[in-house]
């Protein structure tokens, strides 16, 4: 395992009390969760990416994750639009990867607009809340197994690499999607 000074660990972290309350301020279990976030950081390229990482066309035009605006706390509003999104033709035009890279595209962009949001307005903000919207989202894109395990997957490295950042999710028409939780 690489070894990191405290500097170094403190630069990486966004908001250091956040891995703290994740692990019931645990030193020794916080100190492995940053630890490995940063080899995660560092795999994934992240200091680099919001510069050098060019997204696919397609995932641009038709993957709906919208930034709305920032709440009254200075929080990051995002819409997702899974219901008008074409799934199986997302699949069969980009790969998994590709899908993996523009999310974390998209939430490396979000936290860098909570850190100048928060130069702004002189407060610490770091969480993000989702709407996100399901209507017209079909049974079959519902519970296509490969969307499932996306999901799994992406929900499990936000977890966690992105503690305590979700402030609340509100879900529009998940009637489809609520009744199989």
């Amino acid at each position: 395992m690489a070894k990191f000074t405290c500097l170094q660990l403190a630069e990486k972290c966004f908001h250091p009390v956040q891995i703290g309350l994740t692990r019931d301020f645990n030193l020794k279990e916080a100190e492995k969760m940053l630890r490995k976030h940063i080899i995660w950081r560092k795999e994934m390229q992240l200091d680099s990416f919001l510069t050098d990482y060019k997204p696919p066309e397609v995932l641009k035009k038709y993957f709906c994750y919208n930034f709305l605006c920032f709440d009254k706390e200075g929080g990051v509003v995002r819409y997702l639009d899974y219901g008008q999104t074409d799934i199986a033709g997302l699949w069969n035009s980009a790969k998994k990867i590709d899908v993996f890279k523009y999310v974390v595209l998209c939430l490396e962009r979000d936290f860098e607009a909570l850190k100048q949001h928060n130069k702004k307005i002189g407060k610490l903000a770091y969480q993000i809340t989702y709407i996100d919207n399901f209507s017209n989202l079909t049974f079959a894109n519902a519970t296509h197994m490969k969307n499932i395990e996306t999901l799994l997957y992406y929900i499990k490295i936000y977890l966690d690499n992105y503690p305590e950042r979700i402030k609340r999710v509100i879900i529009i028409n998940g009637k489809l999607c609520l009744m199989y939780i």
